[in-house]
């Protein structure tokens, strides 16, 4: 889903995953940490995930995004659960691109 995002905005020269033969001057890493229903009084479906971006040059993180939010579920059927769990993650990778976005045009105008 990430991948597919970046591409289609427009705005990097390119985007590879990790073990293609495309040579980035970046290198975004990711961890999940939760991606699961939340069963409370109001059942939630919560993704926490963060990212960081790496010069590969430096090979200093220069960047970094935590993102953790609780979706509500509307109603009780496991369709349900899956369409929170997919709006809470296609929210949280918005707001990764955005921050991506953020991050290129104030370090380096020009060069994303």
């Amino acid at each position: 889903m990430l991948i597919r995002r970046l591409r289609a905005s427009g705005k990097y020269q390119s985007v590879a995953q990790l073990g293609s033969s495309g040579e980035g001057d970046f290198v975004l890493q990711g961890r999940l940490y939760d991606f699961e229903e939340i069963d409370t009084a109001n059942v939630a479906a919560l993704v926490s995930m963060e990212f960081e971006l790496i010069d590969r040059k430096t090979r200093k993180t220069v960047w970094t995004h935590f993102y953790s939010r609780s979706e509500p579920v509307e109603g009780k059927e496991i369709s349900e659960v899956v369409s929170a769990l997919d709006r809470n993650l296609a929210h949280g990778l918005t707001e990764l691109a955005s921050g991506l976005d953020a991050y290129f045009s104030a370090n380096l105008s020009g060069k994303s």
